[in-house]
């Protein structure tokens, strides 16, 4: 749900106009930024807390866990 009074056809164009893996390295770099930031040690909370800050940004939640679940791999 939108809460800005844009129509859907000029909220369908900009989105079609993101370029997606700039989208995603984006998503990347700000989660690697704020990782740095937290500093709690259990890994459960560190992945919420970024989690929960990278969608406060407006990506979208499954997008967010399947870049963090990435990153946490390497």
């Amino acid at each position: 749900m939108y809460f800005h009074k844009l129509s859907d056809y000029v909220l369908k164009k900009a989105f079609q106009e993101i370029d997606e893996e700039e989208y995603i390295n984006t998503l990347h770099e700000l989660m690697l930024k704020k990782a740095a930031l937290i500093k709690d040690k259990n890994p459960f909370i560190r992945n919420k807390k970024l989690a929960q800050w990278l969608i406060s940004k407006g990506y979208e939640s499954s997008l967010v866990w399947e870049v963090i679940k990435e990153a946490n791999k390497s």
